[in-house]
């Protein structure tokens, strides 16, 4: 059976109805402007409640408040430094822990607690021009700075000696400056 001009044509315009709706739908389906943005609608509507979707931060609900911890802080005790003139600075400081005065045979040296001493040195005081004795070159002072007193200069070292400061030569321990009675 022929076919006529006007079926043909009708089946044509048709597919191209067909095409053109499938392109449509696809093409409003990628759409932005029907993306879920969460923008309110135009015209002013809103949404009705529960329509599925979390309201967005700042539409109707006040921001989350943040609190912030408490803090604690923990200063402390500006240093007490030794000076002339300030009897039982050391009190509470903890280079001294331990230190109960003065020990028959011992010397006290901060940081490192009492230290036995030979009889012959025991109670001497210790003047510019004597030689500190080996034995007793260990005991250094680790920071000057605290005692009000600069860097020593290369090849010496500040030493605790019997309650004083000394300032002797490492290698031969001849004592070139005292600071007497600390503590």
């Amino acid at each position: 059976m022929p076919r006529s001009s006007w079926s043909i044509a009708m089946k044509h315009a048709a597919l191209r109805a067909g095409s053109l709706a499938v392109l449509t739908v696809s093409m409003l389906a990628l759409s932005p402007a029907t993306a879920d943005d969460h923008r309110p609608p135009p015209h002013g509507h809103t949404p009705p409640p529960g329509h599925g979707h979390p309201p967005p931060p700042g539409h109707g609900h006040p921001p989350p408040v943040y609190v912030r911890p408490p803090v604690t802080v923990v200063r402390p005790a500006p240093p007490v430094r030794w000076y002339p003139g300030n009897p039982g600075w050391w009190h509470g400081h903890p280079d001294f822990v331990g230190y109960v005065g003065v020990r028959r045979g011992y010397y006290f040296a901060p940081g490192y607690g009492y230290y036995p001493v030979a009889s012959a040195y025991y109670g001497r005081v210790w003047v510019v021009g004597a030689v500190l004795p080996v034995e007793l070159r260990r005991y250094y002072v680790v920071n000057p700075a605290y005692y009000g007193l600069a860097v020593a200069p290369a090849g010496h070292a500040w030493i605790y000696a019997n309650g004083s400061i000394v300032l002797a030569s490492r290698t031969t321990g001849v004592i070139v400056r005292t600071v007497p009675r600390v503590w």
